[in-house]
């Protein structure tokens, strides 16, 4: 077999695995049983209040170690205050705390007032729950909640084809 062709087997192979992935991830429902949410006071929040809408949510993980998440959770939610009004998308804030003190975001959050809802993720438990490899990480949930959109990284200026 011939390099070319075993570069293509390889191509169609990821491509298969990708969109298994994929199909995996649209729609899919997350049991929120046990997860350990708190609010930026460092209060108790049951997981199920990110949800308590009947509008499409938009989910960001993020971190204060990395500027890019910072970054990234900026321009989306100045994409979100530019394009649509509180009735039309809810926006969550996920502080992934690995390393960093919560302190950290609740200074950030309020020193940039930027508006939304903004949880911790105590011990990791929506991240685990929800797949979240890393962050930045944007998750999209349609007016039903289902998955829309999984977007991993930060998209340099792009958010407009982050999930097109």
């Amino acid at each position: 077999m011939k390099s070319g062709q075993k570069s293509n087997i390889a191509r169609i192979g990821l491509s298969i695995f990708l969109l298994f992935v994929i199909t995996l991830a649209v729609g899919q429902d997350y049991n929120l049983q046990g997860v350990v949410l708190r609010n930026l006071d460092g209060e108790l929040i049951d997981p199920q209040t990110l949800y308590s809408d009947s509008l499409p949510i938009m989910i960001v993980f993020w971190n204060s170690r990395d500027k890019n998440c910072t970054k990234q959770l900026e321009d989306l939610l100045n994409a979100k205050v530019s394009n649509f009004s509180d009735d039309q998308l809810k926006f969550v804030g996920v502080f992934v705390p690995e390393g960093s003190c919560v302190s950290n975001a609740k200074v950030m959050v309020k020193g940039s007032s930027w508006e939304g809802d903004f949880v911790v993720d105590v011990n990791g438990d929506l991240k685990r729950v929800m797949g979240i490899p890393t962050e930045p990480f944007t998750i999209l949930l349609n007016h039903k909640h289902a998955v829309v959109c999984r977007y991993e990284g930060y998209c340099s200026g792009a958010d407009d084809l982050m999930c097109e």
